[in-house]
């Protein structure tokens, strides 16, 4: 981290990827839906998500921050990005151009508010337990006694959050690196959204662990999704499912099956195909429409996009609270 102060305002989702939604009047704003009460809005991606001082540690006299970093990042990603949504293409991506955009993802992949709410959290279960602990050492002292000595303070908590971000690009970056890539572009007439926190994951596969669950950059299976305008969203799988695919396409047909078999065989050697060679795969509406609500599951505040799409962010919302699905751990 720098010293001094840098910025008032700062963005969890850089202005340059959400101006790619603006298409709503002459001055091309973003369509806003607030994700807890249902209202859709416009505005210029400068005015949205953004915090003031969201990446400084404020030390009295001397402020510290991350933000000239983060710029520094982004102002070397956005040409790689927009080539992407220009081209509709990643195939043309060298190796250190995939390596920049893991390192995006990577500091996307915590830069949010909802990993800032999950740091709270955390901490919070953690001051629980240490306050319990020094009320055991210590009975005869008072409970604010115990408290004011081992809580860990709102400095403490901002420090090891901007910490784990600064070392993002160092700790997640290979994560998203190893994976087999493909552009995804949705069917005429659908498009993506993006959320206030992009970078989305999901897996389709039965847990290894019974209490583990199966979300995580690491685990088996895993499918990771970053959108980059309504026509074009990167997605990141883990290497088993290209492995899936050409055991699939190597498949002896059983008798009587020969049909709906080199049917099978012919869709996982394209799948497979286009996750070796990084290439654009055009996805139906039910594509699109998982995308869009793991989108809104993810989002904390706000999800961007086409009005059209923005009405899966309510269904969500709907089944979030009936179901209480768990949000993602961050390995």
């Amino acid at each position: 981290m720098t010293g001094g102060r840098y910025a008032k305002v700062s963005h969890y989702v850089p202005r340059f990827l959400l101006d790619n939604w603006g298409n709503v009047g002459k001055k091309k704003h973003v369509l806003t839906c607030e994700k807890a009460t249902g209202r859709v809005w416009a505005a210029a991606a400068k005015n949205l998500a953004r915090e003031s001082g969201y990446y400084d540690l404020d030390l009295g006299s001397n402020r510290f921050t991350l933000e000239p970093a983060l710029e520094t990042l982004e102002s070397k990603v956005a040409p790689v990005l927009r080539q992407i949504v220009v081209t509709n293409a990643i195939s043309h991506l060298s190796k250190a151009e995939r390596w920049l955009v893991s390192q995006f993802a990577a500091v996307q992949f915590i830069r949010g508010p909802s990993f800032q709410e999950n740091c709270a959290g955390l901490f919070k279960s953690i001051e629980e337990l240490m306050n319990a602990a020094a009320s055991k050492q210590a009975p005869t002292a008072s409970a604010s006694e115990s408290k004011q000595d081992v809580a860990p303070s709102d400095l403490q908590m901002q420090h090891s959050r901007l910490e784990m971000l600064r070392k993002a690009p160092e700790n997640f970056a290979p994560h998203f690196a190893n994976k087999n890539w493909v552009l995804l572009t949705p069917v005429a007439g659908r498009s993506f959204l993006i959320g206030d926190c992009p970078i989305a994951l999901q897996n389709q596969t039965a847990a290894s662990h019974p209490w583990m669950g199966n979300i995580g950059l690491m685990v088996r299976g895993i499918e990771i999704y970053l959108p980059l305008a309504p026509r074009a969203s990167l997605a990141m799988f883990c290497p088993s499912h290209l492995e899936r695919y050409w055991d699939q396409a190597s498949l002896v047909p059983s008798p009587g099956d020969a049909a709906s078999h080199h049917q099978l065989q012919a869709r996982s050697q394209r799948l497979g195909e286009v996750l070796r060679d990084m290439g654009t795969l055009v996805v139906p509406g039910e594509v699109v429409d998982n995308h869009n609500a793991l989108q809104a599951n993810y989002a904390e505040r706000h999800v961007f996009g086409d009005r059209r799409e923005l009405g899966i962010v309510e269904k969500v919302v709907r089944g979030t609270k009936r179901t209480h699905a768990p949000r993602a751990s961050r390995r």
